[in-house]
């Protein structure tokens, strides 16, 4: 039996039982379970955040209408808009996490640009905003994380801080299970219990904050039209501590960042009408077409202005030159060549 293993990770060193939750019905203080296995049994329990749901039905149904309202938006701007808000969503998660990976640094880093930051750092920025573009299911963990099968025979043994193995898989079918056990309740619901039982588990690496909270993201958003995970932006911060109690914080958190998506994508709209009253005496159709590319991505090298207007790489690089003067385009990469623009909002 093979083991999963992340490569940026040591191989597994010492063999370990691993232990599930007990049944809340079938266990109780009086056993022989630690008070804090117990006290953890009991905050697993899914009935509580069905209370919890019920009690906040309001905030639910004002944070599922903000969704949906941000939901069509997506969908009438196109895949870019996504892109534009998963690009922010991943910075805001690292940020949170303590990783100093800025919006810019991952935007150089997916076009293959010099970024600074932490290698690490950025590999991580980069599974995240892979993930929030829907990358990987996420009814199969150790594919939704990266992991690898080798062919060591340490199935039962696990590495510093993350379960590998059969180990993992069957931590992995209990959390699903978990989860699946709430599969009457609001998606929302699920989501806020999910991030929950992330943390109890050693799906992660010890101290990880990016990766359930990602999980719970795209789980969140499985009954949407167009979003494939929902943005919490900086509103994600305040989401601290765990359990039940969390529950009405993170539905004001999802309200508060889908109504600060819906923002930053209708600054967009008025950059475009914008950008296209500013270039109307610009000779030709080249520097319109520029602005929609934009428009519909966050990012675009110079190649990518050639390719899409048609025109040499001279004229596309002056063309770009020009909107940048006006204050309509900025350069990312702060290089002379492979330059990365997008739109001044």
């Amino acid at each position: 039996m093979g083991d999963y293993i992340l490569s940026i990770y040591d191989p597994p060193e010492e063999p370990e039982d691993l232990w599930f939750l007990p049944d809340p019905q079938t266990e109780s203080p009086d056993s022989d379970l630690s008070s804090a296995v117990f006290l953890q049994s009991r905050l697993a329990a899914p009935e509580g955040w069905l209370a919890a749901q019920a009690q906040h039905a309001t905030a639910l149904a004002r944070a599922a209408l903000a969704v949906g309202q941000l939901d069509m938006m997506v969908a009438q701007i196109g895949v870019g808009a996504l892109e534009r808000l998963a690009l922010r969503e991943a910075a805001a998660l690292l940020w949170a996490a303590g990783k100093s990976v800025s919006l810019e640094d991952i935007a150089r880093d997916h076009f293959a640009a010099r970024a600074d930051g932490d290698p690490l750092d950025l590999q991580t920025a980069r599974w995240a905003l892979r993930r929030l573009m829907g990358q990987g299911g996420i009814d199969h963990l150790a594919a939704f994380l990266g992991l690898h099968l080798t062919e060591t025979e340490t199935s039962l043994t696990r590495g510093p801080s993350r379960l590998s193995g059969l180990v993992f898989e069957e931590a992995a079918q209990e959390f699903l299970r978990h989860v699946s056990s709430l599969a009457d309740a609001h998606a929302f619901t699920r989501g806020a219990y999910a991030r929950f039982l992330w943390a109890l588990s050693d799906l992660s690496v010890e101290g990880d904050m990016v990766e359930g909270a990602v999980w719970a993201a795209r789980h969140m958003a499985q009954d949407c039209m167009t979003l494939t995970f929902l943005p919490l932006g900086q509103e994600g911060r305040r989401i601290t501590g765990l359990g039940v109690s969390t529950f009405p914080t993170l539905l004001a958190a999802i309200e508060a960042g889908a109504i600060a998506a819906r923002a930053e994508l209708h600054r967009l709209s008025q950059w475009r009408d914008q950008a296209h009253a500013a270039t109307a005496g610009i000779k030709g159709k080249n520097a319109g077409r520029i602005i929609e590319m934009l428009f519909a991505k966050p990012h675009a090298t110079t190649q990518m202005v050639e390719v899409a207007t048609g025109v040499s790489r001279d004229t596309a690089e002056r063309l770009l030159a020009r909107l940048h003067h006006m204050g309509l385009v900025r350069e990312v990469t702060g290089a002379k060549r492979f330059r990365i623009w997008a739109a001044q909002l």
